[in-house]
């Protein structure tokens, strides 16, 4: 009994000293290892601010607020994905070789005087790095750490290293939350408009009250987010005349959140395929082309929606349609077909469900009148159609079509009074006759 308690506490030391020493030692020592071979020392996470010396020019960089910002050579945001994608490069950068040169010339490997060098901070330590000359071999060049040491490693981390300030810096025309965004003031060649947001949806507010077409909304507010300006003209708007922003032909004003916390951006009217920019909250003038003006230099038309209706299709139980002096009226019956009310005639139910999908995708060609006080010049006094679609017994869609005007006819909503024009090949499958909506015997 006591030998087996030996042999079974000799073989718990074994399997102790094979788990500490073989598996959580090769793991730490896999680690050193991995360490050794990083050209430098930080991890990615750790670097709180970094230079880069190339030539005559010298940027710093500094984390604020989990972002990163250049201060020399001048004060101004930079792209974090660009930062941040070249720290990435650098810590992971690996030793291909080492090369021990102590006491001999450092000249054949582009390092006495070397082309770039970069200094990183993590804290109160820090650690450098130079990049010198391309290895004979392979997409490699040398690099230097202290005076005797030479080191052979990929050599993408030395064109990353040789981008240009504009390159590093920030180039958004204007920092905002998108999805925070609740109201747009936007002053335009075109004119001034307002736009609040509506749960999922927006809204015109000025010059009239109507639905917003959601995707003109969406392509302002994603060509600030998204796009990015061309140059930076100057790091001060000491001179806005120059770029005529004294008095510029755009200004977007956005208002985020509960509180309405504004940002705003203006820009100029174009010069030829170029105009100039400036974000309210920040000293630089910038430039962009006229493609990032295009989705504010629309007209009212454009931000308006232009679909007539707004309804379910499937939740339609009851259709009327007046048209060529004939009153016709269908409804559904419980296995959800379409049947005439009070006619002998059988219904076609496929024609039925085509006009109210017609009605459905209705758009408006163009704006007429709000709410006209006459109706005659439209031919609205007394229609020469009428449309009603019921979901409960109140209509949840009227619609009155007046006379043809060219390719186009009038048609007044008549929940909302509202006068607009429609293409008349839109009307097709709308404008039915009683020959077309029932069966003959």
């Amino acid at each position: 009994m006591r030998n087996t308690l030996i042999l079974l506490l000799i073989a718990l030391a074994v399997g102790a000293y094979v788990y500490v020493y073989e598996y959580k030692g090769e793991e730490q020592r896999q680690k050193i290892k991995e360490r050794e071979e990083k050209l430098i020392a930080p991890e990615k996470e750790e670097i709180s601010a970094w230079e880069i010396y190339r030539g005559g020019d010298h940027y710093k960089f500094v984390r604020e607020d989990g972002h990163w910002r250049i201060t020399e050579p001048v004060s101004t945001g930079a792209e974090d994905v660009t930062v941040d994608g070249f720290l990435r490069d650098l810590t992971s950068a690996k030793k291909i070789r080492t090369i021990h040169v102590t006491g001999k010339d450092k000249t054949p490997y582009g390092l006495k005087r070397p082309e770039v060098r970069i200094r990183v901070e993590t804290g109160a330590e820090h650690d450098s790095v130079f990049l010198g000359a391309s290895s004979s071999f392979g997409d490699n060049i040398f690099a230097g750490k202290g005076d005797s040491v030479v080191f052979l490693t990929g050599a993408g981390l030395k064109r990353k290293a040789q981008k240009s300030l504009f390159d590093w810096r920030d180039k958004k025309a204007l920092h905002f939350e998108k999805d925070a965004v609740r109201r747009i003031v936007l002053k335009s060649p075109r004119g001034a408009y307002e736009f609040k947001k509506a749960g999922v949806s927006w809204k015109l507010t000025r010059p009239v009250t109507d639905k917003a077409d959601l995707g003109a909304v969406r392509a302002m507010l994603n060509k600030l987010d998204y796009a990015n300006v061309l140059s930076i003209e100057a790091e001060s708007a000491e001179d806005k005349k120059s770029y005529d922003l004294d008095k510029p032909a755009y200004v977007i004003e956005l208002y985020q959140g509960e509180n309405q916390s504004r940002s705003a951006v203006a820009f100029s009217a174009p010069r030829g395929k170029m105009a100039y920019g400036k974000d309210e909250a920040r000293p630089q003038i910038f430039k962009v082309d006229t493609l990032f003006l295009e989705p504010f230099n629309k007209s009212l038309f454009a931000f308006r929606e232009k679909k007539l209706t707004d309804f379910g299709t499937a939740s339609i139980r009851r259709v009327t349609l007046l048209n060529d002096g004939v009153f016709m009226e269908f409804k559904k019956d419980t296995s959800s077909r379409w049947i005439g009310v009070n006619d002998t005639l059988e219904a076609r139910d496929i024609k039925v469900t085509t006009l109210i999908s017609a009605v459905s995708g209705l758009r408006a060609a163009s704006f007429v009148a709000e709410k006209p006080k006459s109706l005659r010049r439209y031919g609205l006094e007394k229609p020469a159609a009428v449309v009603e679609l019921f979901i409960d017994d109140k209509p949840e869609v009227r619609l009155e079509f007046g006379k043809v005007h060219g390719d186009r006819r009038y048609v007044r909503d008549a929940l909302d009074g509202r006068v607009v024009t429609v293409k008349e090949k839109d009307l097709e499958d709308i404008l039915l006759t009683h020959d077309q909506l029932y069966k003959t015997k």
